[in-house]
């Protein structure tokens, strides 16, 4: 009886095999497919993040500062949370920079110097900010700054309060950043150059568009324009600098 069972049975078994044989291979490949999905993912990110990373400073570039403007900026829907945010007034402020005199001392000393002084300078930014105010490398000497949540007479105040006595005697809506950058002696010819900077600021209310974005940083660029011809070395925020309101 056994053996006229076992002609149907065994088909039936080595059937099953296969089949258990099978689904054992479309897991192992789909392991694998998401072993590469992930890894892929992975790089991708990576690319992505690389693309928002300036390769000489190591800070932030355009790209990643559009992408934190548009972040701060976006306007979020109508909870009883954000009016209570909108009722305190959520500013942000941007702060333009760039290097006093910079050109001058990097076509006279070498670019190698030059990119010498651009990596201290963005090292000292990091360290004069706050840990979350996102600094960033625009172009060349020019930096950009975003503080969130803060005002520019904020921003102002604590680089007075660094100043001590000196920036309490400054005119209202003016302070100095408190660092000088040295170019020391390439040889005997040429002396210790020392580099300051100047900056202007803006503020943003939350509802502002990445097309607003040109005229708020020439507003920004307006303001640092302003510090340089007021004697260079320090930051302004200029009185007649207009947050954008929301629509």
């Amino acid at each position: 009886m056994e053996n006229e069972y076992s002609r149907f049975i065994e088909p039936l078994q080595k059937e099953q095999e296969d089949k258990e044989a099978e689904v054992a291979k479309l897991k192992d490949d789909n392991e694998k497919l998401r072993e590469i999905i992930t890894r892929l993912d992975r790089r991708l990110q990576n690319e992505h993040e690389e693309r928002m990373i300036d390769p000489l400073t190591g800070l932030p570039n355009w790209s990643a500062f559009v992408k934190k403007f548009d972040e701060l900026s976006a306007v979020h829907p109508r909870t009883a949370e954000h009016r209570r945010k909108q009722e305190k007034q959520e500013v942000h402020t941007i702060v333009a920079l760039d290097l006093d005199g910079f050109k001058e001392a990097n076509d006279a000393l070498g670019h190698d110097a030059g990119d010498n002084v651009l990596k201290e300078f963005s090292q000292s930014l990091k360290k004069i900010f706050r840990d979350n105010d996102f600094v960033t490398r625009e172009h060349g000497d020019e930096f950009l700054v975003i503080c969130p949540n803060t005002r520019a007479e904020d921003v102002i105040n604590r680089f007075r309060e660094l100043e001590g006595e000196a920036g309490k005697a400054r005119p209202q809506h003016q302070a100095r950043l408190p660092f000088e950058l040295e170019i020391p002696q390439l040889n005997r010819s040429l002396p210790t150059v020392k580099i300051t900077c100047s900056a202007g600021l803006v503020e943003i209310l939350p509802g502002a568009k990445e097309e607003d974005l040109p005229a708020i940083i020439k507003r920004a660029d307006d303001a640092r324009y302003q510090a340089k011809r007021a004697g260079k070395n320090q930051m302004i925020f200029a009185e007649d600098q207009n947050v954008t309101e929301e629509p």
